[in-house]
């Protein structure tokens, strides 16, 4: 588009500006579009994605707590429960 400018006459200026303006007047309308898309198609993925991260990391957090509060119980985690050990034998 630089060199159509610098390569163009004086005269021929105002068709180059109009030129210019008509591109930004299409990439702003692609722009539009390309968003749209993006919102209908990619946007519930990205957001489902976006919620199963929470869910595994509340998870996480939540089986540290399950952890914590084993501990403060005197429970040793790494011992099976009494009820899972009877059915075992």
């Amino acid at each position: 588009v630089l060199s159509c400018v610098c390569a163009s006459p004086l005269e021929s200026l105002e068709t180059v500006r109009s030129t210019l303006e008509w591109k930004l007047l299409q990439w702003r309308a692609m722009a539009e579009l390309l968003g749209a898309f993006w919102t209908l198609q990619e946007q519930p993925h990205f957001a489902g994605a976006v919620d199963f991260k929470k869910r595994f990391l509340q998870d996480k957090r939540a089986a540290a707590e399950v952890e914590e509060l084993r501990n403060a119980e005197g429970r040793d985690p790494r011992n099976k429960a009494p009820r899972l050990a009877k059915h075992e034998a």
